[in-house]
């Protein structure tokens, strides 16, 4: 699974709808589709309920999203600390 996924994967549980969450992760309703049924498939279960006005998430899709948003926050931060290390190295 790819950070780029769970950033979508986070963006579209926040936006709930697929056309504002595709467009915020700059790419088409089609690709982002793709992305969340590739990492449904990964995970071995559905993570939303989609309906012609909404997506929701399911039960299994809530606790994925906690584990989704701690995985970003460490990212973050470790990209930000190696960052910081490298920046040293050019003093």
């Amino acid at each position: 699974m790819e950070i780029e996924s769970l950033k979508c994967f986070v963006v579209l549980s926040d936006k709930k709808r697929f056309t504002e969450a595709a467009y915020e992760c700059n790419m088409s309703q089609s690709t982002l589709s793709k992305k969340i049924r590739k990492m449904e498939n990964e995970l071995g279960v559905q993570l939303f309920n989609r309906t012609m006005h909404e997506t929701v998430l399911t039960v299994e899709g809530e606790k994925f999203y906690k584990y989704a948003k701690s995985i970003l926050k460490m990212y973050r931060a470790v990209v930000a600390h190696v960052s910081f290390l490298l920046s040293l190295s050019y003093i």
